[in-house]
């Protein structure tokens, strides 16, 4: 994989030698030293899923049957898995991020309940301890990770409760399936169409297959929990009073924050969600104010797509991306890079007009000049709201992004904490 590295038909010819030593070769790739090569060592969803196997296919070729291959990187499913190994590329799959998503994926298996599997997104929420004293705990789509001596799979609940839920993203359907789950009389809320919130923005991009994967597994478990499903009905607080529930939890998200900047309603500027649910076209030029990870990672869709884009943030690139781990960093930098996006930090949006983007850096204005403007100026609760409908049951709960703008990860975790505080 790095200029300068062994190559491969090196490997062979030691591994030709050395087979006459061991039982199992393991095939993985990168260091567990930070840099560059760790991002290929603990794969995100940035770098492709299996991004080993062509290597112990090689391998497995060149020993045959001398010694066990074993494979390991961005395989996160029994399919992939089985594919390997039908097709005679390894004899062993080893699997890590997978499991932690759900430990029991092999028995399911075993037991024709694939459908059953709690997805890997490969979103890396696992990890985002690591190098701290912080020990590994809590899964994006897995809360119990690391805490599985203190709370059992399903934990009963001491007194039945009704409880209603406001909102049908992550947080909201993770509540609803595990306060059902614990036997509670649920009835989630949703006042669109559809179950989802985010995640159908949230795994739109082309690399975001395992987010794809998690949201329809998600929307499915909702509705196959026992929770009440109502969509098109948005609460208010004499819903609330009429229904009586004896506990509350509020995952309304967020919503798009548009600053109050001269022409950002004009008609050449369009949403990052609109763009990458690709409800709108965009031109072959384009600005994107706000360089965040939704306004990174559509940039590195539209580059990819062969449109020419500039991500411009007010914020300096360490503090910009300080939650991407160094295993994560260097692969993102680079997916930006080979799609061709130009990088603008520490530059204010002063105006948006029918020729571009006016920006102040260093004192200075100037007009990224463009035909389409993106706007990725993050997420804000409505704070007001939240406020109204919090104060009318005493046990009432705010989750994920209605609490605090953050991942995936964020929001099921929160949620999942407060449904084991109900009857706690």
């Amino acid at each position: 994989i790095f200029p300068g590295g062994t190559p491969i038909e090196e490997r062979i010819e030691f591994l030709k030698e050395a087979s006459k030593y061991i039982d199992m070769l393991c095939v993985s790739t990168g260091t567990l030293f930070y840099g560059d090569a760790m991002c290929y060592n603990m794969p995100s969803y940035y770098v492709p899923n299996g991004l080993n196997v062509k290597h112990a296919a090689a391998f497995k070729e060149a020993l045959g049957d001398r010694v066990a291959v074993s494979v390991v990187g961005g395989i996160n499913t029994l399919e992939l898995a089985e594919k390997i190994l039908a097709e005679g590329k390894a004899d062993i799959i080893a699997m890590a991020k997978a499991l932690m998503a759900d430990d029991r994926m092999v028995v399911k298996g075993e037991q024709g309940r694939e459908d059953d599997i709690t997805p890997c997104m490969r979103c890396m929420y696992c990890l985002r301890h690591q190098g701290s004293d912080s020990p590994l705990h809590g899964c994006a789509v897995n809360p119990r990770l690391g805490m599985e001596y203190r709370y059992p799979r399903t934990m009963p609940m001491r007194k039945k409760k009704k409880i209603m839920i406001i909102g049908g993203g992550p947080a909201g359907m993770f509540a609803a399936k595990t306060l059902a789950e614990r036997g509670h009389e649920v009835d989630i809320y949703e006042k669109a169409d559809k179950l989802g919130g985010r995640l159908w923005e949230a795994s739109a991009l082309w690399m975001k297959e395992g987010f794809r994967r998690y949201r329809d597994f998600a929307i499915r478990k909702t509705y196959e929990c026992g929770a009440k499903v109502h969509l098109n009905t948005e609460v208010t607080s004499d819903l609330i009073r009429a229904e009586h529930p004896d506990a509350v939890i509020i995952a309304l998200g967020a919503n798009e924050f548009v600053p109050p900047i001269k022409g950002i309603n004009g008609p050449n500027v369009v949403s990052v969600v609109d763009v990458d649910r690709k409800n709108v076209k965009v031109g072959k030029k384009v600005v994107i104010c706000g360089a965040g990870m939704s306004g990174a990672e559509c940039a590195m869709e539209l580059g990819r797509e062969g449109h020419e884009c500039t991500i411009v943030d007010m914020m300096p690139e360490d503090k910009l991306y300080s939650k991407l781990k160094d295993f994560q960093l260097p692969i993102f930098i680079q997916r930006l890079e080979e799609n061709g996006v130009e990088r603008i930090y520490e530059a204010a949006v002063q105006e948006i007009n029918e020729d571009g983007v006016v920006i102040k850096k260093n004192g200075r204005k100037r007009t990224l000049k463009c035909d389409t403007v993106i706007t990725a100026f993050g997420l804000r609760a409505d704070k007001k709201l939240i406020e109204e409908l919090r104060d009318i049951v005493p046990e009432t709960y705010v989750v994920g992004d209605a609490d605090k703008s953050g991942l995936i990860g964020d929001a099921t975790n929160s949620a999942y904490y407060a449904c084991l505080e109900i009857d706690a």
